[in-house]
């Protein structure tokens, strides 16, 4: 379980790492399935954690550990520990009411349902604690700065914006800033016909949800790995993490796994961390990497469980079952997995893109087509997007659109450049117009940075059959004996 901090004052109560965060999201007065849906874990797991936080604190009910909250200064500016303990809590965010500028109070509608939307659709995923509305509206027309409002809310993190209207269009501009230093460390517009109401609504909401958590814990990362922060908590583990995710390669996705590991040793009901762990090493497995003794497909089954095992309602369960399944080449066993996900999180990108590559790879083509137009629109900034754009480019490829194929693959090599997998892609466009020197020269590049990779271990991806022409591809270039291509060519 999550591992102990000690107190040097024996005022100040001893509560672990998970006991703070739920002190934290409790004293804002949600529920305990409200909780759950914050942090990642189920509501039987927060009534656990509740009866031990009174116990520690001493008090009868959840009204007293709240008066407890403030009147010890537990928490402060979104880093909620006791003196003496490590900085473990999650970073909290504000939303305050966005500005409404144009035709007069036309888009204020719009201005306050898109804020409202955003606190509650990022209170039921698991990133970010989020300050009540009732809080961060109450600052509406203030002239305080972010770093006012983070004082005052005991946040981070302030996301605030603005709608403005041309015509028959719309920009609704966001910006999320962090308030112990003034620093914008996000940035967004989004542009869209202003038609239903609803409809902008939701489509601009679903877009910073599904972009704004993975993103910040990306830059969180790279401020750390950087050497411009502190890396003192699992949550500091995790942004690492996620930041190394991001490299898209083999390096990465192994100081990912392990990062990951090390915070599911300090916090074993994390689910994030466990989800990290998972899809590091499902790129592992893909890449025939084995940092350890254990092989990246032992690891996923384990990863699996320990979901299940957490909250089998949570989408990352089925999600990672999924997974486990595809490898097993168990396509629609795993396809059914998945959709439970996406019934759970239709919003959620990992469920969503498992989706889009399992339709595919039970032949669904024109349906996994349109799951990945969808997964685009969804979250184009999302730092998945080099990967999703490779299996895309694979789904084209076998529907037969493979000048269309060829463009999204150089798209994800734009987005990264050297992406070993985007090669993969590429070469079924050399293949079919019999470019052999181009098929040579992408499986090359691929030996070049991943030796011990074996192509047919993709296969899981494409439908049954496909076994014929990968094993067409790699006789032609006579792989593995194939001479590497240098990475700078």
């Amino acid at each position: 379980m999550a591992s102990e901090t000690q107190s040097p004052d024996p005022a100040t109560p001893t509560l672990t790492a998970r006991q703070l965060e739920v002190l934290e999201v409790m004293a804002r007065g949600l529920t305990n399935r409200e909780i759950g849906e914050v942090l990642g874990i189920s509501a039987g797991t927060v009534r656990v954690h509740v009866a031990a936080i009174l116990e520690a604190l001493g008090v009868a009910n959840r009204t007293e550990a709240t008066d407890q909250f403030h009147r010890l200064g537990i928490g402060t500016a979104g880093d909620t520990a006791p003196v003496g303990s490590s900085r473990s809590a999650r970073p909290s965010i504000a939303v305050l009411p966005l500005t409404a500028f144009g035709d007069g109070s036309d888009l204020a509608p719009l201005a306050d349902g898109i804020a409202e939307d955003l606190i509650t659709r990022l209170s039921r995923w698991d990133w970010f604690p989020v300050a009540a509305r009732s809080s961060s509206f109450a600052l509406r027309d203030s002239e305080l700065d972010a770093s006012e409002v983070s004082r005052r809310l005991g946040v981070r993190y302030v996301l605030d914006g603005s709608v403005r209207a041309s015509g028959d269009r719309i920009r609704v501009t966001m910006q999320l800033v962090e308030g112990e230093t003034g620093q914008n460390v996000w940035a967004q517009h989004y542009d869209r016909e202003l038609g239903g109401l609803f409809e902008v609504q939701d489509a601009i909401v679903d877009t910073i949800v599904a972009t704004l958590g993975p993103g910040l814990m990306r830059v969180g990362g790279l401020r750390i790995i950087e050497g411009s922060a502190t890396s003192e908590s699992t949550w500091d583990l995790l942004q690492q993490a996620m930041a190394y995710l991001s490299d898209h390669d083999g390096v990465g996705w192994e100081r990912a796994a392990a990062l990951a590991d090390q915070a599911i040793a300090l916090d074993d009901e994390l689910w994030l961390a466990y989800g990290i762990a998972f899809y590091s090493n499902l790129q592992l497995h893909f890449l025939a990497r084995c940092p350890d003794e254990r092989s990246p497909a032992e690891k996923l089954e384990t990863y699996s469980l320990a979901l299940e095992q957490l909250d089998p309602h949570d989408p990352w369960a089925p999600t990672g079952r999924a997974m486990s399944l595809l490898i097993q080449s168990r396509r629609e066993e795993a396809l059914e997995q998945v959709e439970r996900a996406v019934a759970l999180a239709p919003r959620f990108i990992y469920p969503v893109w498992v989706r889009a590559i399992l339709l595919a790879a039970v032949g669904r083509l024109e349906e996994s087509l349109e799951a990945y137009r969808g997964l685009h629109e969804l979250a184009p900034e999302d730092p998945l997007q080099p990967m999703i754009l490779v299996t895309h480019g694979i789904a084209l490829s076998l529907s037969g659109a493979q000048e269309e194929s060829d463009e999204v693959g150089e798209r994800a090599i734009a987005l990264k450049p050297g992406l070993t997998v985007a090669y993969l892609t590429l070469s079924m466009g050399r293949w079919m117009s019999q470019d052999l020197p181009g098929l040579e020269h992408c499986f090359a590049r691929i030996l070049e940075q991943e030796p011990r990779i074996d192509p047919r271990r993709a296969l899981v991806l494409a439908p049954p059959g496909a076994e014929v022409v990968m094993d067409a591809m790699l006789d032609a270039v006579n792989w593995p004996n194939l001479e590497p291509a240098p990475v700078s060519d």
